[in-house]
């Protein structure tokens, strides 16, 4: 049962990776899609530029995703185990 919600948990944060990474996309202004220092860019403008920059390394990203919520769920599970 467990291992089922660590599936269903890395699944759906691969999917929100996903269309996070293509919304973005379309709603970043040209600054925050290319800047010349990302480190001049506010908190949310390095958001949005990270997320442009998962889209262009979507399964890579997606992989990362997938690994940190799948390790996070199942370890959690076990340290609340009782």
């Amino acid at each position: 049962m467990v291992w089922k919600l660590v599936l269903v948990s890395a699944i759906i944060a691969v999917l929100l990776n996903i269309i996070f990474s293509i919304f973005m996309s379309h709603v970043a202004s040209p600054g925050q899609k290319n800047p010349p220092n990302v480190g001049d860019l506010n908190f949310w403008g390095q958001i949005v530029h990270m997320m442009i920059h998962h889209k262009k390394v979507l399964l890579s990203s997606s992989t990362i995703v997938f690994l940190v919520v799948a390790l996070s769920t199942a370890l959690g599970a076990q340290i609340t185990k009782q």
